[in-house]
């Protein structure tokens, strides 16, 4: 009942949320072509240095990058048309030709001032508000720094803040659990850029929210964290956005209270109930949108699209087996983690995380640990896996990037090891550090 009765409130937040989020695409679709013409052209060219996915690190699958992803975001951007522009944010068309990199195409559309011949219509692609923004002033490699500068920032604002709230264990988590999903590479690739940066922006606000007790206050806060998720995402780590704000606020709120009680479950299950409120809300509100502007029937879209990630067969492979594919996916994924990563040592370094993360559980394992806590937790850290499992043929195509979800994964595992053993562990090797 107390759900309901905040319903007038969620709706009215909905729909403002989307009117502005709708208008800010719109706005910068007004920005004229000529406007970010020099830049866009550096941009293009900077993308044709490389014609294919490459390793920003040798032999390390953990820092591929696309460039015909970003390619296609500015194609995308820079084919919106001032004079329609709400018709052109919805069909975000891009220049696409058989067998020639979306690279090329970009430079090709770029230097004849043309928009794009192929849509889509599938994403929000929010971030190009500020992919048009900031090419007024810079072209992608300034964007690049950028994104890199405002990572380190919110990174670090984020840890310290915990850091000085007495919540060192998790700063810890927080700092490692983004490690381990490659943090570092991240601003190099437009693709997954925004989502991530969105989501290390509201695990700020979550956190602090949280350290000033109000874990019963952050509905509004996931409800909209849905929505803009997939306002900006490109079907990368959309997961990611829920998992670290809420584990974080979980594991503060069960250190300041000091317990952890079956309002506290329901609490937790009411946000991730509204952020997936936000998320398929708005998605769908943009094939409502669509349909009513561009006078179409979204469903063939919608079916065409499904069809393809939840089949068993990958763009230029012969298909694989359910099961075959399945396996390949998870294991593709995992195989980009830290530090299983790195070549040669990384397994061997693994097992011994392993080995060290079941000893350290055994030995100093506690009788006050919260059981219902825990069992949150190791369902939040399946979230991932049941999304590389549905999605199965995306995942196996696009592991390179989609494997940093599992960041919320690993901050959950670290969470239960810190719950069953009340960090005692770590302080103890603080302490004999010290002495």
């Amino acid at each position: 009942m107390k759900g309901l009765g905040k319903m007038p409130k969620y709706l009215a937040t909905f729909w403002l949320m989307f009117f502005l989020l709708t208008a800010l695409l719109v706005l910068s679709a007004l920005i004229p072509r000529a406007a970010i013409q020099k830049n866009m052209e550096r941009s293009a060219k900077e993308l044709c240095r490389h014609k294919g996915t490459y390793n920003m690190v040798r032999g390390l699958h953990a820092s591929k990058m696309d460039p015909n992803a970003d390619a296609i975001w500015l194609s995308i951007a820079y084919g919106y048309d001032s004079k329609k522009p709400l018709s052109s944010v919805l069909w975000s068309k891009y220049r696409y030709e058989e067998n020639e990199g979306p690279n090329v195409k970009l430079l090709e559309q770029v230097r004849d001032h043309r928009g794009g011949n192929r849509e889509y219509l599938r994403y929000w692609h929010g971030g190009n508000v500020l992919v048009r923004l900031l090419h007024l002033v810079t072209d992608i490699r300034g964007i690049y720094r950028f994104n890199g500068f405002l990572m380190i920032a919110l990174l670090l604002a984020t840890g310290i803040r915990l850091w000085k709230s007495e919540q060192r264990t998790l700063a810890i988590g927080w700092v490692g659990s983004l490690a381990a999903a490659g943090i570092w590479f991240v601003p190099f690739c437009l693709e997954y850029t925004w989502v991530i940066l969105w989501t290390m922006w509201i695990t700020y606000l979550v956190a602090g929210k949280s350290l000033a007790g109000k874990w019963e206050n952050l509905d509004i806060l996931f409800l909209l964290d849905g929505m803009v998720t997939v306002y900006l995402d490109f079907f990368t780590t959309e997961s990611l956005s829920l998992l670290l704000p809420l584990l974080l606020a979980m594991g503060i709120h069960r250190k300041l209270s000091g317990d952890w009680r079956r309002s506290d479950q329901v609490n937790t299950l009411r946000y991730v109930v509204l952020w997936l409120v936000g998320y398929v809300g708005m998605w769908i509100s943009k094939w409502i949108l669509a349909a009513m502007v561009l006078q179409i029937d979204p469903l063939p879209y919608v079916r065409g699209h499904a069809a393809q990630w939840l089949g068993n067969e990958v763009y230029g492979k012969r298909p694989f087996s359910l099961l075959a594919l399945i396996y390949q996916a998870v294991a593709g994924n995992l195989s980009c983690l830290f530090p299983l990563c790195i070549k040669g040592a990384g397994l061997a370094l693994a097992l011994g995380i392993a080995i060290a993360y079941a000893y350290l559980m055994f030995v100093y394992r506690q009788d006050s640990r919260k059981s219902g806590l825990i069992s949150s937790y190791l369902l939040l850290a399946m979230i991932p896996f049941v999304r590389i499992l549905v999605l199965h043929s995306h995942g196996f195509q696009h592991y390179f990037f989609t494997y940093r979800a599992f960041g919320g994964s690993v901050l959950a595992l670290y969470l239960i090891l810190m719950e069953e053993t009340e960090g005692r562990w770590l302080w103890n090797v603080h302490r004999k550090r010290r002495t």
